[in-house]
């Protein structure tokens, strides 16, 4: 076996492919019982690459995904702060 996968158990195969489980994972706590010694692909991860490639995180992992906010929310939120404040001066090219 590749030292890549030394600590991941293949538990089951679905839809997108092998389901992998850590032997290091504290079941009770859902925490890492090597964290500091941990794994390069666990340093790394998420690792955009997984993703795109069709990995899914499973539902009661402990790491989760934030959308990155749209740019059309963030612009309304600078011309909001445009408004409170007239002192910023704020220019489109």
């Amino acid at each position: 076996m590749h030292s890549f996968y030394e600590d991941l158990e293949v538990v089951d195969k679905d839809d997108t492919g092998l389901v992998f489980r850590c032997n290091n994972l504290d079941l009770e706590t859902r925490k890492c019982k090597i964290h500091k010694h941990r794994a390069k692909i666990c340093r790394n991860y998420p690792q955009e690459e997984i993703f795109m490639m069709g990995a899914q995180l499973s539902e009661d992992c402990g790491y989760s995904f934030t959308p990155i906010v749209p740019f059309s929310e963030v612009f309304q939120r600078v011309l909001k702060s445009k408004k409170s404040n007239s002192d910023c001066k704020f220019f489109i090219e």
